[in-house]
């Protein structure tokens, strides 16, 4: 024993500290700090990848905006020496180059946001869990600092020296097992929120085939949430692994995490966009003749009343309006392809890295045309139908040419008015 004298104060002092220690140990901040500062490291780690991959997007999305541009600028000129089929050609390459490296950057922002925030919960955590360590250990020592005046620097007793002993690697045993629980019960939280996410983006994906594909902004809105919910779900997965970085997980391994990953970038790109530049070509195209028809129609028109009609300038204007055009629905599906404005895609997304190329093989087989679009068929019937019915009026019309102007101009007018109804 030491020279100290030991009161009621004494004691009492020494079991408020051992109360306030065991309080504060229970919670296991000692691990729970150290934790948190290596997963601080990593994430940034990750976050400086992410940035590097982010700004490599946008030189790549700048490069084919400017390749568009250049084309578009150029395209008299290069229509003329090539042919009007290779350049159509050309250009819907340029351009899915262009929307392709317009997903991937948007993909890309939306990673290096992700673990952004994750970055600074984390910093968030850490500050808070700081002054609770610090608090810890000056209550650490005040304790040793009191036994050491009590026992003179040395223990009570053997017993004392053993016990204590004992505790120390008791409170490791339960430190560690502590961690544990933490990384599993974390790991369960994000596994969970994976599979709600993938199970909405497939709901949300199979919704779409019993749209109205009149309907093109509702379609592209499903297909930008099935895709962000892909991308929350794979972020969620990795995150589970990293908890459990000792695992070997029988289900979602790397390699099958990389072609989910690969299945999320084609949605957009490989899918819809291409079916949707498409049904774009053909609507303009179809446009177009009927442009040129109706001019023709009209200049007959002229020149039967004795008057002289030049259309080659008005087919040249007709041809500029059609690169205005060009340029018009490539900015459409730019708007349309933005996951920020889709309700409801916020949640729990973290870090993804890059996506990986794979084999086509490797991947999902991408939906039917019917399941994107709805049944082309009955559209085909329907425009034989009215074909049909337009010839009929068109013969009753030249039996009576005068007094059915009117009424034929009036049932296109409304014609024309339900299309843009439906």
């Amino acid at each position: 024993m030491g020279d100290k004298k030991i009161t009621m104060e004494t004691i009492q002092t020494y079991v408020r500290l051992d109360n306030e220690i065991h309080m504060m140990e229970i919670k296991n901040i000692r691990k729970s700090l150290k934790m948190k500062e290596d997963q601080l490291k990593d994430v940034q780690q990750t976050e400086s990848q992410l940035k590097t991959h982010y700004k490599e997007c946008q030189d790549k999305t700048k490069k084919e905006k400017a390749d568009v541009d250049d084309l578009t600028g150029k395209g008299g000129q290069i229509q003329a020496s090539l042919g009007k089929a290779k350049f159509d050609q050309q250009m819907s390459k340029e351009q899915a180059e262009y929307l392709e490296a317009l997903n991937k950057e948007e993909l890309a922002k939306k990673d290096l946001e992700g673990i952004t925030k994750q970055i600074q919960d984390i910093q968030a955590e850490i500050k808070n869990l700081t002054p609770e360590v610090e608090k810890l250990d000056k209550l650490v020592a005040e304790q040793e600092e009191l036994l050491s005046s009590i026992f003179k620097g040395d223990y009570g007793s053997q017993k004392e020296n053993e016990l204590e002993s004992k505790m120390d690697m008791l409170v490791e045993k339960r430190n560690r097992v502590g961690v544990a629980k933490y990384k599993w019960t974390n790991g369960k939280v994000l596994l969970q929120h994976a599979v709600n996410q993938l199970a909405y983006a497939v709901k949300k994906w199979d919704e779409l085939g019993k749209l109205d594909k009149s309907d093109t902004k509702t379609m592209y809105t499903m297909a930008t949430e099935s895709r962000n919910n892909l991308s929350a779900a794979v972020q969620n997965l990795q995150n589970t692994q990293k908890y459990l970085s000792n695992i070997q997980f029988p289900y979602c391994k790397e390699d099958e995490i990389k072609t989910l990953q690969k299945a999320t970038a084609n949605v957009l790109t490989s899918v819809i966009e291409k079916d949707f530049r498409s049904a774009s070509d053909e609507e303009r195209e179809c446009s177009k003749q009927l442009r040129i028809e109706r001019l023709r129609l009209m200049k007959e028109s002229v020149e039967k009343d004795g008057g002289t009609c030049n259309l080659d300038a008005i087919l040249s204007q007709l041809e500029g309006q059609e690169e205005i055009n060009d340029k018009q629905v490539e900015q459409e599906l730019v708007g349309l392809t933005n996951a920020d404005d889709v309700p409801g895609s916020e949640g729990s997304s973290k870090d993804m890295p890059p996506p990986t190329p794979m084999p086509l093989k490797d991947l999902a087989p991408p939906p039917s045309e019917e399941m994107l679009f709805g049944n082309i068929n009955k559209l085909k019937d329907q425009y034989t139908k009215e074909k049909s019915e337009f010839t009929k009026v068109q013969e009753m019309n030249k039996q009576r040419l005068d007094q059915g102007l009117q009424e034929k101009l009036a049932a296109r007018r409304n014609r024309k008015k339900r299309v843009q109804e439906e």
